[in-house]
């Protein structure tokens, strides 16, 4: 049996990576989809971006809470194609944020809604503090959803359709009361011994 001459060998050797190289323009190239928030959901956020927030506590101390405007970004997630042979699909779910600066040092608040949080839902965080308290949007205003609240008194207003939810769902932590016409209305600790209630939204 001959030798392949050396100049043959290497030119099989070069056309087989050509062969092997991942095509980014076929079908083969993973592609973009793109998740948007529908207006259902984006109604669920109280805010516009440019809201004050004046919130009071049970010792008397004002946070006030400037909003710095709503910011779109998206969120991505990568899938592999053909058993990871080809470039991923990748996938963007839009969300919206939204954050607020305040007197106080001790009182950090800020939101953001994602078309998939994860699991697979459409979900409100609200981050106070560093805790996320986690809403999903299809419990808000809803009556027949765990933790629904017909109407909640606060410093002499009564609220209606007001969604709880604690801290990382566990119910033995802090707590927050939620609509979806004024926002968080209320943010207690575990034990209630700190209280800040919604004084007013301009």
């Amino acid at each position: 049996m001959k030798k392949l001459p050396t100049y043959l060998f290497a030119l099989l050797i070069i056309l087989s990576l050509v062969a092997c190289k991942r095509d980014s323009s076929g079908p083969c190239g993973g592609g973009k989809e793109y998740y948007y928030l529908s207006e259902a959901d984006k109604s669920k956020v109280a805010y516009t971006g440019s809201d004050t927030l004046i919130f009071i506590s049970n010792k008397n101390d004002t946070s006030i809470c400037i909003g710095q405007g709503k910011k779109q970004f998206f969120l991505t997630e990568s899938i592999p194609v053909a058993g990871g042979d080809c470039d991923p699909r990748t996938i963007f779910y839009e969300a919206f944020n939204y954050k607020f600066i305040s007197n106080k040092a001790d009182f950090n608040l800020e939101l953001n809604i994602y078309e998939n949080d994860g699991y697979g839902s459409e979900a409100i965080h609200i981050i106070f503090n560093q805790s996320d308290f986690s809403i999903y949007t299809d419990r808000i205003d809803n009556s027949k959803a765990p933790h629904y609240i017909d109407s909640l008194l606060i410093r002499g207003n009564w609220y209606k359709g007001v969604t709880s939810t604690s801290k990382y769902f566990d119910p033995k932590l802090d707590k927050l009361y939620y609509n979806k016409e004024f926002g968080v209305l209320k943010i207690q600790n575990s034990d209630s011994t700190e209280v800040c209630e919604l004084l007013t939204r301009k």
